[in-house]
């Protein structure tokens, strides 16, 4: 069970209403159907990474502040 005739399930990777719904009739449990990026680790390691800054006008290539 990894699609669905709306293509949301195929497309996102994540279950789409049809997809819950049909969970819920044979009383699976829709989490094993979530692709892992979408769990709350993967989102979480994304700010382990440290962001630097984009320079600007307004900030220089340091992140000095200019007027």
């Amino acid at each position: 069970m990894d699609t669905c005739d709306c293509g949301l399930f195929k497309s996102l990777h994540y279950p789409c209403r049809h997809a819950l719904v049909a969970c819920a009739a044979v009383s699976i449990e829709c989490g094993h159907f979530i692709d892992p990026v979408y769990k709350m680790a993967s989102v979480f390691n994304v700010y382990k990474m440290e962001f630097s800054r984009y320079p600007t006008k307004r900030y220089g290539l340091h992140g000095t502040v200019h007027s």
